[in-house]
């Protein structure tokens, strides 16, 4: 999933965070089959991961960001869908 311009969204750290806003990055998220979600920022001539967000305890194998809003739903075979926020590695359970 990649999101950029005004449909960008994004869990980022406050140092990804630090030089720009999120409707000025272009993200990429991901799942993976080791437990974590990805963030890239590849807005740039080269893709740079910005953060691993953590908190799921099995595959993750769907990443999808918000149209409008800074959140990234990521679900999981854990039997969990997370909901993480801009400028937080933190998660809501849902």
């Amino acid at each position: 999933v990649v999101a950029g311009g005004a449909a960008a969204g994004g869990v980022l750290s406050e140092e990804a965070w630090g030089k720009q806003s999120v409707h000025d990055s272009m993200l990429l998220a991901t799942g993976s089959a080791d437990l974590y979600a990805y963030v890239f920022d590849v807005g740039g001539t080269r893709a740079k991961l910005v953060q691993r967000l953590e908190g799921h305890t099995d595959r993750v194998h769907a990443v999808s960001f918000h149209p409008q809003d800074p959140l990234l739903a990521t679900c999981s075979a854990d039997s969990t869908i997370k909901i993480w926020g801009a400028k937080t590695d933190r998660y809501r359970n849902g």
